[in-house]
C-alpha cells in the first residue's frame, strides 16, 4: 500500500499509484454522476493507465478502504463509479493503457470516449458490458489504434465515431453483432472454434493498426442476406452523410439500400428526435441529383413528427418541402 495515494476534490476521489516521477495508474474513482471523465492530471502527474478492475467493486477490497480510510472522506452526494452505476466513460489525452478486467461488470456503460493513440487494451477489459453501444475515438480515423483490440472483446453491435478535438464527427461505421460456436473435431476435447456473422469480418478490416474502409464496405452485400433491417440502415446511412473515403461504387450500394428502404429509415430518424440526422437525410442526393427524401416521403414524415408532436422536425420538414419540392405557379400553368 506504500505506493497508494488518493486525491480529493469537489467532483471526485481518485485512488491511484505512481509509475514514475511523471506518469500514475489510476485503481479506482468516486464521483456524483454516472457520466465519469477520467482527470488527465493527478497531483501534477500524468494520468497514463487504467489499473486491472478499475471501475469495478473488485478494485477495492474492504481491507484497502478501511487503509486509505475512504469511508471517512466519502461525501453523501458521491458513490463509488463502477459496476452498474456508470453510463459513460471518458478519457483524456495521454491515456496509453486499459488494464484487463477494467471495466468489469460495468452492465449500463454505453458509451467509452478515448483518444485514439491508446496503444494497450489487456484483455477482457469490456467483460459483461452487454449495453456498451458507442465508442468515440478521439482523432484521425487514418491514426494507428488499438480499436481492432477493442473489437476484438465486444461480440455485441457496436457503433464507432471517430471526432475532432472540438467532439465534430468525422466518421462512423457500425460493428454487427456475432456468434461464437464451437465444434468437437478430434478426441481429447479438441474443438474448433467458429465465428458466425459479417460482424466479425468488419472487425478484421484492419491493417497495421489502421482502419481500412474499402474492406469495411465490402462486407455491405453480404450483410443485406443476415443482418436486421435497422442495423443495414445504420451502416448506410452513416457512411453516406459523412462519407469518409467512401468510393463511388459503395456511395451507389448504400444509396440504393436507402432508397429501397426509405419508409423504414424515415421512421427510426423521426423517432430519435434528431434535428441533425434528419437535416443530413434531407440533404441527401441520388447520382442525378435528385432528393432522396420525394414528396411522399416528406409528406410521411411530417405525419410522423405530428403523431409524435416533435415541432421543430415539423418545421425542417415544412421548410425542406416549401424550398426544394414545391412545383413553382409559372410551371404549374404551363402548357
Amino acid at each position: 500500500m506504500t505506493n497508494i495515494e488518493v486525491e480529493i476534490n469537489d467532483n471526485y476521489i481518485c485512488v491511484y499509484e505512481r509509475l514514475n516521477d511523471d506518469c500514475i495508474r489510476l485503481l479506482h474513482m468516486y464521483g456524483k454522476n454516472p457520466v465519469c471523465v477520467v482527470p488527465d492530471m493527478l497531483d501534477g502527474m500524468r494520468v497514463t493507465e487504467l489499473a486491472e478492475y478499475c471501475f469495478s467493486f473488485k478494485s477495492m477490497p474492504e481491507k484497502l478502504k478501511t487503509e486509505l480510510g475512504i469511508d471517512d472522506i466519502l461525501r453523501p452526494d458521491m458513490t463509488e463509479l463502477c459496476d452498474d452505476y456508470i453510463e459513460r466513460v471518458i478519457l483524456p489525452d495521454g491515456m496509453k493503457k486499459i488494464g484487463r478486467l477494467c471495466f468489469y461488470n460495468c452492465s449500463r456503460l454505453t458509451m467509452l470516449e478515448l483518444p485514439s493513440d491508446i496503444c494497450d487494451v489487456d484483455g477482457d477489459a469490456f467483460m459483461n458490458c452487454t449495453k456498451l453501444y458507442m465508442l468515440v475515438m478521439r482523432g484521425s480515423p487514418k491514426d494507428k489504434s488499438c480499436l481492432k483490440q477493442i473489437l476484438s472483446q465486444i461480440s455485441t453491435l457496436v457503433r464507432v465515431r471517430w471526432a475532432d478535438s472540438d467532439g465534430n464527427a468525422i466518421a462512423q461505421a457500425c460493428f454487427f453483432e456475432y456468434d461464437q460456436t464451437y465444434d468437437e473435431i478430434g478426441p481429447a476435447h479438441i474443438f474448433k472454434l467458429n465465428m458466425n456473422g459479417e460482424g466479425f469480418r468488419a472487425r478484421q478490416a484492419f491493417m497495421d493498426r489502421v482502419f481500412v474502409w474499402k474492406q469495411y464496405d465490402e462486407i455491405f452485400s453480404e450483410a443485406i442476406a443476415q443482418e436486421s433491417e435497422d442495423d443495414l440502415l445504420d451502416m448506410a446511412f452513416y457512411r453516406l452523410i459523412y462519407a469518409y473515403e467512401l468510393s463511388k461504387e459503395a456511395r451507389q450500394q448504400f444509396l440504393e439500400y436507402i432508397v429501397n428502404h426509405k419508409k423504414r429509415l424515415s421512421e427510426l430518424i423521426i423517432r430519435k428526435r434528431d434535428s441533425g440526422l434528419l437535416q443530413s437525410f434531407l440533404e441527401l442526393k441520388d447520382g442525378e441529383e435528385n432528393f432522396i427524401a420525394d414528396v411522399l416521403a416528406v409528406t410521411d414524415m411530417l405525419a410522423l413528427a405530428a403523431q409524435d408532436e416533435w415541432s421543430e422536425g415539423s418545421v425542417i420538414l415544412h421548410r425542406f418541402k416549401k424550398e426544394n419540392l414545391s412545383v413553382s405557379r409559372k410551371r404549374r400553368f404551363e402548357f
